[in-house]
């Protein structure tokens, strides 16, 4: 049989429309997916690239000296404790934000008691910082940062703790 160059292009170009028209047939479906580079694994949830990539670079807007490292690291301990906060039952119509900030009042922040010593303690090793200003008049400020301290205290230790935990790759 002679193939004319008329037949034999004829067949090519049925061959390239076959091959590039219909791809999902010929290969099934994820041909024509895409599929997000995931840079880590948190048990069963993921962080994609492009998530990270949008939250990198909103948090080097606001603060400009923040490494990579430390955005993925926020980012994992976020997944930790909304996680934590749903097992509470933590799910109300509340950002997350809301929700990881109830959970940490709920489980961190009520165990957190500061004593008048503790109190007075801090106020005599920082007098100059007070300006001749009396103990029962910057008491109350006091008591804040000394509760925001331990509370923040606390909750490194309950993401590490989180963190033993859980399982946690990240991809380079």
């Amino acid at each position: 049989m002679n193939y004319t160059s008329a037949s034999v292009m004829h067949f090519s170009l049925i061959l390239f429309f076959l091959l590039f028209s219909y791809p999902s047939q010929l290969y099934g479906d994820q041909s024509v997916m895409i599929i997000e580079k995931v840079l880590a694994v948190i048990d069963d949830e993921v962080i994609t690239m492009e998530d990270y990539s949008k939250k990198l670079s909103d948090m080097k807007k606001r603060f400009p000296e923040i490494k990579p490292e430390e955005v993925m690291d926020m980012m994992i301990n976020r997944i930790l404790l909304l996680r934590e906060a749903r097992k509470m039952g933590i799910m109300k119509r509340l950002s997350d934000d809301e929700i990881i900030n109830e959970y940490i009042d709920i489980k961190i922040r009520s165990s957190v008691f500061i004593t008048e010593e503790e109190m007075m303690e801090f106020y005599d090793k920082n007098k100059d910082r007070f300006k001749n200003r009396g103990f029962n008049d910057v008491a109350h400020g006091i008591e804040h940062y000394l509760r925001e301290q331990k509370t923040n205290k606390l909750l490194e230790e309950h993401i590490k703790e989180l963190r033993r935990n859980a399982y946690i790759r990240i991809f380079p």
